[in-house]
């Protein structure tokens, strides 16, 4: 029971961090902040990721429950 509540808040978490890297670029995006493409480059990469690793332990946590 445990590993399906660790599975679903990791699920949560990444959930929350994608939803902070969109706000970012959404905020870059109105109000012309200069964020260098690195940095830009790499947060969508990681909301790629992130969204990978949100579906891999959303499944896990709820066949673990």
């Amino acid at each position: 029971m445990i590993i399906a509540y660790i599975c679903i808040g990791l699920s949560i978490f990444w959930a929350l961090l994608n939803i902070l890297w969109f706000v970012l670029l959404i905020v870059k995006k109105y109000t012309k902040i200069k964020i260098p493409k690195e940095v830009i480059f790499t947060i969508k990469k990681t909301m790629k990721l992130n969204l990978y690793y949100l579906i891999i332990f959303g499944i896990l946590g709820f066949l673990f429950l």
